[in-house]
């Protein structure tokens, strides 16, 4: 079965199909059953079997022969070239390959193909997801050929490779065709005797098949002498004893002179023998030869393009028939569209007859070029054309009109290397390609680099007097300022991009924008009539940018806002139809609406939502926009479970996301993890971020009101009440101004819990009855997990007073009995034994850490990843009371490690 293209989010426009199906064999290839046999055996019983040999050894003509050798078991091809070196590229190719022998086969590879920047971590995580489908979809024997790796330099390429190596299917048997040994750990897999070796002495000709070439398939009746000759001068080398055809042809008997030229080095002779055969050819064909070099691949209609010759399908065929270095890839070209055969020149010598028509017609080869460019469908290749030819007005040109379809596609790094490509002096006429490139670094989650990128773009194209180029830079510059919580600059840009005529999509990002910006006034009506607006667009156009473009700006405050709340659960629940299951797009909404399920009590439906999205998140390899939130959902739900690991990790989570690359800096989510962290009992941590907290502008009600309720809550965990009373009594007086408050807290339910433990319950009841009679009556019974174990007695004592809907308040939480006990001081919240016992994961990391590994290496040790590692060594480290590794080694030792 064959899978179209089109059903992986990389299409036809990226990927070339004859990259997909093994070249077909010649009627009069050379039959060499002692080469076939140790392939079939090699490929039935070994995991990797190499074919490694310089070019025109046969590597590829053998590995093509596998669907005849072993005719029971399905082949994947996949034939790389320099294209392969963008991760997205190479794992695109990996999952439409599988998917042509199961349609469902490959579709694990979408989340790493959409959204974002691949990486090794990611891509990774991409092999694996495609071994899982091999495990579930194809149950019998496969067989997956990489040929012409050598084409691949890219080192997350080769990090794949190796855990697909390391964790290699039992029914899966790799086949590599390639110039020269990849990084991998062969010599490992020698010694398990997991490695397969075809190599340079065993692809080449033995005399009796240098015979049936010479005297019989190229007619050259030569004396077995003169081919003992010839075949250990090009020591059995096939591409030089294939081009023998053509001169020894010519020359008939006299031939000692021209065999006495041929050298034992193959680089010379194989330039020696190319150069007889261009001699012998007719003008017009050795022109047609040259021109066509240039192509990876020729079908009758690009080479009619390129050449301008109309009888360009009969030339190839010819050729074909004449095997003058031609090898056919397809009777059909799916990618094209048409039926039509596609052929390739050998290696070797498109490469000598490019240096021939850079030679004698290099005035030529930027308009050939150029005609190449326009007849190609596949757009890679096209920009490639321009770029080789130094064409970089027309390569700027394209890419900037397919950049952001390629950046949607994961595609960053062939951006990257295009746009480095391109002459400085050149790009500055182009500025959209700055933007593009900001965009890329968006992606990478580097919002620094991106920002000055982007703002030299906003200059030149302001100065260039172009008003698209402007706007996209704009759009792009407001998600970098929310990113970085730079409220000033987005506040300018949007007030900039508004003036300008823009189409409904550019509108998105400027109205959400908006509404965010329009906290600071508290503008409750103007923010749910921005979020309609930008809301209404994506809905109105379906697209799956504005998409994500929706669930970038949209945060837990925005929600909460009233009015709001319904219109992004509509929202969210279009999104997730429109979206691809397991795509940064479906990640997005999916984390999003766990909010409204949060805050409406359903804690059984927002858990495992929410856990499917961390799973994701950290499948994809983290994101640069997309996670944040759901760090803090966690720790909530996990709070309010009794699960105090879990709230760990997804509290430690949270902080390293508002430490590394790409990190929030909002106010919102630094109260998150300062509140999470001072309700497990981690006071020193918490208050290290409620300091970068208090640091920020308070401009704003909401800021004031995050710091003054984090003040109280540490102040009342920490026993100062006359410090918690005063934060808290001023908090109430915003938070009675404030209809978002709660989604971080209320003030009023800690005074409530300040005033029951000070032996005042009266009081404590009438301060906590209208907020928990609001939650009810709004239907947002959840925000009673907001402030966690710290609002339990308080809950407690009005369920007791008969307060009318408090038990469902209470149901939310399940806790152990030593953890809900009223009388329990505010101290011993979250609190901690000196030494709390590990965990059977936390043991294995400590083993290793005694052992002295690494964190990467106990992460490939326990096939975990490198940032779950990272929090097991935080926990180890904690619950040691230690606080370097060297120490917790030297602990774990005389513990018995």
């Amino acid at each position: 079965m064959v899978v179209p293209l089109s059903s992986n989010p990389i299409n036809a426009a990226w990927f070339v199909a004859t990259k997909l199906q093994p070249p077909l064999l010649r009627s009069d290839t050379i039959p060499r059953p002692h080469l076939e046999e140790a392939l079939a055996r090699s490929v039935s019983e070994l995991p990797l079997t190499l074919l490694s040999a310089p070019a025109g050894y046969g590597k590829t003509t053998l590995l093509a022969t596998l669907p005849r050798l072993l005719p029971d078991r399905p082949l994947a091809w996949v034939t790389l070239d320099a294209e392969e070196n963008d991760p997205s590229r190479f794992l695109g190719l990996l999952a439409s390959a599988l998917q042509r022998l199961h349609p469902a086969c490959g579709q694990s590879a979408w989340p790493w193909l959409t959204g974002g920047a691949v990486e090794a971590t990611a891509l990774k995580r991409g092999v694996a997801a495609l071994i899982g489908d091999i495990l579930t979809h194809l149950p019998d024997p496969v067989i997956l050929v990489l040929d012409d790796l050598h084409f691949v330099t890219e080192p997350a390429v080769y990090i794949a490779l190796e855990y697909l190596l390391d964790h290699q299917p039992p029914q899966l048997r790799l086949a590599v065709g390639t110039r020269s040994d990849p990084p991998l750990r062969l010599a490992r897999l020698a010694a398990r005797r997991q490695l397969g070796e075809l190599r340079r002495p065993d692809l080449g000709f033995r005399p009796e098949e240098a015979q049936a070439l010479l005297n019989g398939t190229l007619d050259l009746r030569l004396t077995t002498e003169e081919v003992a000759v010839l075949q250990e001068r090009t020591e059995g080398w096939p591409a030089g004893l294939c081009l023998l055809a053509g001169p020894l042809g010519r020359l008939g008997h006299d031939r000692s002179q021209f065999m006495a030229a041929l050298s034992h080095t193959e680089r010379y002779a194989f330039e020696f023998l190319a150069e007889e055969v261009l001699r012998d050819l007719e003008p017009d064909l050795r022109l047609f030869l040259m021109q066509t070099a240039i192509l990876p691949e020729m079908t009758p209609s690009l080479c009619q393009a390129v050449t301008g010759r109309q009888d360009a399908a009969d030339l190839l065929e010819a050729l074909y028939r004449q095997n003058l270095t031609i090898a056919a890839l397809s009777t059909s070209n799916e990618n094209e569209g048409a039926d039509e055969p596609v052929y390739r020149h050998h290696a070797l010598f498109a490469r000598l007859l490019t240096r021939q028509l850079e030679r004698e017609r290099s005035g030529e080869i930027p308009e050939l070029h150029r005609r190449a460019a326009r007849a190609q469908t596949t757009t890679g290749r096209a920009i490639g054309h321009y770029l080789t030819a130094g064409l970089w007005a027309e390569a700027a040109a394209l890419m900037i009109q397919v950049g952001p379809e390629m950046l949607h596609r994961g595609m960053t790094e062939s951006l990257r290397t295009w746009h480095s490509t391109i002459p400085d002096t050149v790009r500055a006429d182009f500025p959209r390609l700055s933007a593009l490139l900001g965009r890329c670094e968006i992606h990478r989650g580097d919002f620094v680099a991106a920002g000055a990128l982007l703002r030299q773009a906003l200059e030149r194209a302001v100065a260039g007097g172009d008003r698209e180029g402007e706007c996209e830079a704009l759009i792009s510059l407001i998600t970098v300022s929310y990113a970085m919580d730079d409220r000033t600059s987005a506040a300018g840009y949007v007030e900039r991009i508004l003036a300008l005529p823009l189409n409904p999509m550019s509108q998105v990002a400027p109205r959400l924008a908006s509404a965010w910006l329009r906290l600071a006034e508290s503008d409750w009506e103007g923010i749910r009539a921005d979020i309609a607006d930008g809301l209404g667009i994506i809905h109105q156009t379906g697209n799956r940018v504005a998409d994500l473009i929706g669930t970038t700006y949209l945060s837990a405050p925005l929600l909460a806002v009233p009015g709001c709340l319904e219109l992004v659960e509509r929202y969210c629940a279009g999104a997730a139809a429109r979206s691809l299951p397991e795509t940064a797009w479906r990640m997005g909404a999916d984390e999003l609406s766990v909010w409204p399920l949060l805050w409406r009590g359903q804690i059984d439906a927002a858990l495992p939502r929410a856990e499917s999205v961390e799973a994701l998140r950290q499948s994809l390899g983290g994101h640069p926009y997309i996670g944040v939130d759901v760090a803090v959902q966690l720790n909530l739900l996990h709070l309010a479970r009794g699960d105090r690991e879990g709230a760990e990790q997804a509290a430690e989570r949270l902080v390293r996301r508002l430490d590394g690359a790409g990190a929030s800096k909002w106010m919102f989510h630094l109260h998150a993890a300062a509140r999470a962290m001072a309700l497990l009992g981690r006071r020193a941590e918490a208050q290290a971020i409620a300091q970068r907290l208090a640091a920020l502008p308070v401009g704003m009600p909401l800021t004031q009101y995050l710091v003054l309720h984090l003040t109280g809550l540490l102040a009342l965990l920490e026993q100062r009440p006359a410090e918690a009373a005063g934060a808290l009594a001023e908090a109430i007086g915003l938070e009675e101004r404030l209809p978002i408050a709660h989604v971080s807290g209320s003030a009023r339910l800690l005074m409530a819990r300040l005033r029951l433990e000070q032996g005042q319950p009266d009081q404590a009841l009438a301060l906590a009855e209208p907020v928990l009679a609001g939650w009810l009556a709004a239907s947002r019974p959840g925000f009673a997990l907001i402030d966690g174990p710290a609002g339990l007695p308080v809950l407690r004592l009005a369920a007791g007073r008969g307060l009318a809907g408090v038990n469902r308040l209470l149901a939310l939480f399940h806790l152990p009995e030593a953890a809900s006990v009223p009388e329990a001081p505010p101290s011993v919240v979250g609190a901690r034994e000196p030494f709390d016992p590990l965990t059977q994961r936390e043991q294995d990391v400590l083993r290793l850490i005694v052992a002295g590994r690494t964190n990467r290496q106990i992460g490939e040790t326990l096939y975990i990843t490198e940032e779950t590692v990272k929090s097991h060594v935080a926990r180890i480290l904690r619950k040691l009371d230690v606080t370097s590794r060297t120490q917790a080694a030297m602990r774990g030792r005389e513990l018995g490690f």
